[in-house]
């Protein structure tokens, strides 16, 4: 009965080691700097009046229009 407490007891160590690891992880993620860009607003509206030709282009990737529509998305929800 001892074995199984000592092994269930270092299973529950080895665990909480981990959460710890990704709390770490991840509170220095968050700690990171978000790094900020200058934006040509010239260059910006340019490719947004391509963009729907881009989008709707048979020859272009689905993944670069998925691509696309998320950095959009998260754009918007920055701005706002």
């Amino acid at each position: 009965m001892r074995l199984v407490a000592a092994e269930l007891e270092a299973r529950w160590n080895a665990a909480l080691e981990h959460v710890r690891d990704v709390e770490g992880r991840l509170t220095a993620f968050d700690a990171r700097p978000i790094p900020q860009h200058q934006i040509d607003e010239h260059a910006l509206r340019a490719l947004a009046q391509d963009l729907p030709s881009v989008l709707h282009d048979s020859t272009t990737d689905m993944r670069l229009k998925q691509r696309i529509v998320r950095i959009l998305i998260h754009e918007i929800i920055v701005d706002i």
